[in-house]
């Protein structure tokens, strides 16, 4: 759905920018059948819209090329948001990019605590994206358009660490934005 479809944007867009690995979750219900498609067919098809990939060209032969890789791994599990939070717990990554439902039958992400529980078992940086606002990625081209980052910072983190971490990822996406600590 156009949720997914952000999230999907975002994470291309920043593996493509940092050179990373692109590992997409395909969460089913631990008593369905496992998956019978191609789960990079929405990477390869993202690709061709962002002009980054030929129609007839095979991704699985152009990574070394476009400086990233990609993998789809199949989780079952007992829900989506179990079978999140067990890979976040279980694997480590630089960054998790996650979807938001507000107000929908999936609103367990903010209206629950289920966020705070993927931060805190998270073993890297996770970025939520709110469903239905405009993300930093045209969805048309693949362009990154972040003017300005907002890090909350609790007390309970290491926030030079975090500011780093953040700065980094910032200086990699190759943009200049104003970073305000909350």
């Amino acid at each position: 759905g156009p949720a997914g479809a952000s999230a999907l944007n975002h994470a291309l867009a920043l593996a493509l920018r940092t050179h990373g690995r692109l590992t997409l979750l395909h969460i089913r219900h631990t008593s369905d059948a496992g998956p019978t498609r191609n789960g990079l067919a929405p990477v390869s098809d993202l690709l061709v819209r962002w002009g980054r990939l030929g129609e007839e060209e095979r991704f699985a032969d152009l990574q070394t090329r476009l400086g990233f890789s990609a993998a789809c791994l199949d989780v079952p599990a007992r829900s989506v948001s179990a079978g999140v939070l067990d890979h976040l717990a279980e694997h480590y990554f630089d960054l998790a990019v996650l979807t938001t439902h507000a107000r929908s039958g999936l609103a367990y992400w903010f209206a629950g605590s289920t966020s705070r529980r993927a931060l805190r078992r998270a073993h890297g940086m996770t970025l939520f994206l709110r469903e239905g606002l405009r993300g930093f990625v045209d969805p048309q081209t693949g362009e990154v358009q972040l003017a300005r980052v907002l890090m909350p910072i609790d007390g309970k983190i290491p926030v030079a660490d975090a500011v780093n971490k953040a700065k980094r990822l910032i200086e990699r996406l190759g943009v200049t934005v104003e970073l305000r600590l909350l």
